[in-house]
């Protein structure tokens, strides 16, 4: 068996889990509990604590979350051997009597990025996100249930187990426009260096898109040399 199967065999008995999580709104710290299913006929199931939750919106509408098990230090350094990153765009929120309020429809856009023995795969897909508070809040919870999830890209020495699979979980999360835009960028950054391709999440603004992507260009020596985006 591969070494890159033997090690996500190891993190899956480490952490798999019997039940899903309680998704109920309840005072918890921030931080959350996501698991991935495969949807095949032996279902693998991957399972994780996220310590470092943040999360940035606008007044009225969209909201980007960050989970990672991994700090945004270690991700900005590219020192990341194994770990899982999730990434949620809401793109409205959940209003009673206004919008559907049901797990079959879709408000939210997912990457979940996943780290294995240096390995990376990034799964896409689409869901339904509650939020408790609004996005402009210092802090807020999020669910996920049976959000559907596809591998996209990935190096290759990475072994998909999971594909297709479906995210369920709860998560508490700060506020933290700084540390959302530093995360961007680190992991645009790092998932970039990985593929040896240019791979961008999207940015919260334009602007910031722009300077991303044109400094990956300058790196591929395709433009003059930019120097660092200053990501405050």
């Amino acid at each position: 068996m591969p070494r890159l199967a033997i090690v996500l065999l190891g993190i899956l008995a480490a952490t798999t889990v019997g039940c899903s999580p309680q998704l109920i709104y309840e005072s918890v710290a921030p931080a959350g509990t996501f698991h991935a299913s495969s949807l095949r006929d032996q279902p693998v199931v991957l399972s994780a604590d996220f310590s470092n939750v943040f999360f940035s919106g606008d007044e009225y509408t969209e909201a980007t979350f960050w989970l990672s098990t991994v700090s945004t230090d270690k991700i900005l350094k590219g020192k990341v051997k194994n770990g899982q990153v999730i990434h949620v765009t809401v793109l409205w929120t959940p209003l009673p009597g206004m919008t559907p309020i049901d797990s079959s429809a879709t408000n939210a856009s997912i990457r979940y990025i996943l780290f294995a023995d240096g390995e990376v795969g990034v799964y896409e897909g689409g869901g339904f996100a509650m939020t408790v508070s609004p996005f402009w809040s210092s802090e807020t919870r999020i669910s996920l249930r049976d959000a559907t999830l596809r591998l996209a890209v990935s190096t290759p020495g990475f072994r998909d187990l999971l594909s297709p699979a479906q995210l369920t979980g709860i998560a508490s999360a700060s506020n933290n426009a700084r540390e959302t835009r530093r995360f961007y960028y680190g992991t645009s950054q790092l998932v970039t260096d990985r593929l040896g391709i240019p791979w961008l999440v999207r940015a919260k603004s334009p602007a910031m898109g722009l300077k991303l992507a044109l400094q990956k260009l300058a790196q591929q020596h395709m433009l003059p040399s930019l120097g660092p985006v200053n990501i405050q």
